[in-house]
C-alpha cells in the first residue's frame, strides 16, 4: 500500500539526516510532494519533516544546496482549464510539463482526468452510434 493511503505515525527518534538528505527533502517538498510521502520515505513523523522542509530544523544546512524555486501554489480553475484545453488540442504529457512549468505529478493528475473523460466520451459516442430509434 502506498504511503498516500496510510496514516504515518512511525518515527525514529534517533534518525539523523545528513546535508544531502536535508537538501533532497526540501527540494522534493518545494516540488510539491506530500509531507506524508516524505515522512514515509525518510522514516520520520510528518511534523518533523514539515519542520525540516520549512527550515525550522537543520538551520545549519546551507540553503544553497536547495533549489531556488519557491513552493508553487495550487493550480487554480483558470490554469486547470488551460491545461485541459492544452491536452484537448492533442499535446503530449511532457509538452504540458514544459509549457506550464509544473511538476510531473501535478500534470499527471490532469492527464489522467483527461484520458478518463476521453474514454468516457468515446464509450458514450460508441454506444450512441449503435442505437436505432424506430418510429
Amino acid at each position: 500500500m502506498s504511503p498516500r493511503h496510510k496514516k504515518v505515525y512511525f518515527t525514529r527518534p534517533d534518525r539523523r539526516l545528513n546535508a544531502d538528505q536535508v537538501a533532497e527533502l526540501r527540494n522534493r517538498y518545494n516540488d510539491g510532494e506530500l509531507l506524508k510521502v516524505l515522512a514515509y520515505d525518510f522514516g520520520m513523523c510528518v511534523r518533523n519533516v514539515q519542520d525540516i522542509a520549512r527550515g525550522y530544523i537543520y538551520r545549519d544546512v546551507h540553503m544553497d544546496l536547495v533549489q531556488d524555486e519557491p513552493r508553487r501554489l495550487r493550480v487554480g480553475p483558470k490554469e486547470a482549464q488551460q491545461i485541459e484545453e492544452f491536452f484537448a488540442a492533442g499535446n503530449s504529457f511532457h509538452d504540458a510539463v514544459d509549457h506550464f512549468d509544473r511538476s510531473e505529478g501535478t500534470i499527471r493528475k490532469f492527464w489522467r482526468r483527461f484520458q478518463e473523460q476521453a474514454g468516457a466520451d468515446h464509450q458514450t459516442n460508441k454506444g450512441e452510434s449503435h442505437v436505432h430509434i424506430h418510429s
